[in-house]
This record gives structure tokens, C-alpha cells and sequence, in this order.
């Protein structure tokens, strides 16, 4: 495998992984937040010994779970993959055209 393969790979696995991140932590956490929240506040408002369901609510009320997940795989998907495919469709007819200037004509 020649170096250039591996380079593309390294890099295409390294931006995978920061998409994930930047992702993860503008997806998945607001989710984890949304549950966090509704759980606590479902738990004061059936004993209210325990405290004013209001008190869950710090911050705001968390919509995020009401946000379609589909749309969110689609925006991921596109982040992730379509960079990756189109440096590889870009590095692959840089070289076809360098390659036919380098070619000896007869």
C-alpha cells in the first residue's frame, strides 16, 4: 500500500471521528439532557415531598427529544461521507490528468 492510500485513509478516519464528536456532543448530549430532565421532573411532580418538579426545569425545558433522529443520521451522513468521497473522486482525476501529461508522446 502505497503511502498516499495510506494517508487518505488516516485522514478520512480522522475526520470520521471529529464528526462523530462535533455530533455527539450537539446530538446526543441535548438527548441525554431532554431525558435527564423529564425523568427528575416526573419523579417530584409524583412526590412532591421531594422537592418542586419546577426546580428540574434549570435552564429552560429541553425540546430536544422531539427532534427527528432521521434527519440527524441524514445531516451525519452527509457531514461524514461526502468529503471523504469527493477527495477521493478529486485526488483521483488530479492524477489522471497529471498522469496523461506525463505519459511520452510518440
Amino acid at each position: 500500500m502505497n503511502w498516499r492510500r495510506r494517508l487518505w485513509i488516516v485522514a478520512s478516519a480522522l475526520w470520521i471521528a471529529l464528526v462523530t464528536w462535533v455530533e455527539y456532543d450537539g446530538v446526543v448530549r441535548p438527548y441525554q439532557e431532554a431525558a435527564r430532565q423529564q425523568k427528575c421532573f416526573e419523579t417530584l411532580k409524583a412526590n412532591p415531598a421531594l422537592g418542586n418538579p419546577r426546580s428540574c426545569l434549570v435552564g429552560g425545558i429541553k425540546f430536544d427529544d422531539l427532534i427527528p433522529i432521521d434527519r440527524e443520521v441524514a445531516k451525519f451522513a452527509a457531514l461524514a461521507f461526502v468529503p471523504i468521497l469527493a477527495t477521493l473522486v478529486l485526488g483521483l482525476a488530479v492524477a489522471w490528468i497529471v498522469a496523461g501529461f506525463l505519459v511520452a508522446r510518440p
